[in-house]
């Protein structure tokens, strides 16, 4: 331990090598000390900018500590940035087995299932448990595009109205607009909501940021591009977009990823 602490210190100061050769050192004394790993990770992120490394000691401590929320939750992230969108689910989902109620996973799923899948129901499967905890303009806004994209018109003119009330008319207009589209079975362009969500957030979308001590945050700033070219429309109509999405009853399915890296 006295070793770890040693290790997290000179990461925190920017003492990188010394701080791997600490890490180094403390797996050399104990090989299933998980912490050191996470550490490594971090390293190999920050300052090897070497995302495929930095997953590999997260796997690593998975297994030998497989009760991590936090190391899920990066995995997820990192796994979405890296264009595995399966494997992110994958991780997130296990993540929510120890923490069914952690905002970011729920909110990061959300985001995965609306943008990239086209799957605006399970989305609010997910959104729904954000919303006990977060209840900003921003996430009613997605929880309305959600519903409305699900079918539920009423729903969404029922946030509409409470969006003016809490004086935030650039989402209450937006969704106004969509609603005429939708009805006119126009074809629906989730970048634009995506780039709408996003510009008017004050919170990162996908954050990485964690309540638990496990690792550092240490996480770039978040894309803020999607699937869909900007300027793009998804090509898809609302009446089509579940039958697009690679998913069934809500759980996940099992394409072959890009990358083609197996999860532990």
């Amino acid at each position: 331990m006295k070793l770890v602490n040693e290790s997290r210190e000179l990461f925190i100061a920017g003492r990188y090598d010394e701080s791997e050769r600490v890490c180094r050192e403390a797996i050399d004394v104990d090989p299933r000390f998980y912490p050191a790993y996470n550490i490594l990770a971090s390293i190999y992120l920050v300052q090897k900018h070497d995302i495929r490394g930095a997953m590999a000691y997260f796997r690593k401590s998975l297994l030998i500590n497989p009760g991590q929320p936090s190391i899920y939750s990066k995995m997820g992230l990192l796994c979405d940035r890296s264009g595995e969108t399966y494997k992110s689910i994958e991780y997130y989902q296990k993540g929510l087995e120890h923490v069914p109620e952690d905002v970011n996973m729920n909110r990061n799923l959300a985001v995965i299932y609306f943008f990239k899948l086209h799957d605006p129901g399970t989305a609010l499967k997910y959104l729904r448990v954000v919303k006990k905890h977060d209840e900003s303009t921003k996430t009613v806004f997605l929880t309305a595009a959600a519903h409305l994209l699900s079918g539920d018109k009423i729903s969404t003119l029922n946030y509409v109205t409470r969006l003016r009330q809490e004086g935030d008319e650039y989402f209450a207009a937006y969704l106004e607009d969509l609603i005429k589209k939708v009805s006119r079975g126009d074809q629906i362009n989730t970048g634009e909501i995506m780039s709408i969500y996003i510009r008017q957030s004050d919170d990162r979308i996908i954050s990485g940021k964690e309540e638990s001590g496990d690792t550092m945050n240490f996480f770039p700033a978040p894309e803020t591009t999607t699937d869909v070219p900007a300027g793009g429309s998804t090509g898809i109509r609302p009446a089509t977009i579940k039958a697009r999405a690679k998913v069934h009853g809500g759980k996940l399915g099992r394409p072959q990823d890009k990358s083609g890296i197996l999860v532990e």
